[in-house]
């Protein structure tokens, strides 16, 4: 049984369904001792995902991220920040991957942080109610506070 987000743009929901049946293809062909997200299943996903890049209408900069992440496709198509952007609505806030270091904002959840150090795909941010550390992915959307 394979259910999806109602709440997906075509794209993303493309993407999830593919990634979806290539589980399915990847414990059909292997059983189910296999990564998740190992070797057999990225082969298959790509090999699923080739001919829908080419038959499906993806604007040059989605398509060209979406290469990128079908090199090394991982868990999620959202760990690359390049292609989350892509694939979600920017009317959802920023990016916390935007912001300036020392920058405060406001998560989802309601929670207040302050921006204090840009790493690879994380933040650390320091959050104001309690005044602790916390490593945020630089691809989540946040409002920031002016």
């Amino acid at each position: 049984l394979i259910t999806i987000n109602s709440d997906l743009n075509r794209y993303s929901f493309v993407l999830t369904l593919c990634h979806e049946i290539a589980h399915y293809f990847a414990n059909k062909r292997y059983g189910f001792s296999i990564k998740p997200h190992g070797k057999e299943w990225k082969d298959i996903f790509r090999s699923i995902m080739e001919p829908v890049l080419d038959k499906m209408y993806f604007d040059e900069n989605t398509k060209k991220h979406l290469c990128i992440y079908l090199k090394d496709p991982k868990a999620s198509s959202y760990a690359n920040i390049e292609l989350k952007k892509c694939l979600t609505d920017s009317r959802d806030g920023v990016y916390l991957e935007d912001l300036r270091e020392g920058v405060s904002f406001k998560m989802k959840t309601g929670r207040v942080f302050k921006l204090v150090e840009k790493k690879r795909s994380r933040a650390k941010c320091l959050d104001l109610s309690n005044n602790r550390l916390y490593s945020i992915h630089k691809g989540v959307n946040v409002t920031p506070l002016i």
